[in-house]
C-alpha cells in the first residue's frame, strides 16, 4: 500500500472522528461523497 498524501490523511482522521462519534460508515460516505467501501477501507487503515 502506498503512502497517503496529506489531504487524504486528514480525511482518514476525520472519518475516524466521525465514526467514533457514532456515525455509521454509510453516513460518513454520504457526507463525504465517497463510496461506503472506500470509507470502510480507510477506517480499517488506522
Amino acid at each position: 500500500m502506498g503512502a497517503l498524501d496529506e489531504q487524504r490523511w486528514l480525511d482518514v482522521r476525520r472519518f475516524r472522528a466521525l465514526h467514533q462519534a457514532g456515525a455509521s460508515v454509510s453516513e460518513i460516505a454520504r457526507e463525504t461523497g465517497l463510496n461506503w467501501r472506500t470509507v470502510k477501507k480507510y477506517l480499517a487503515m488506522i
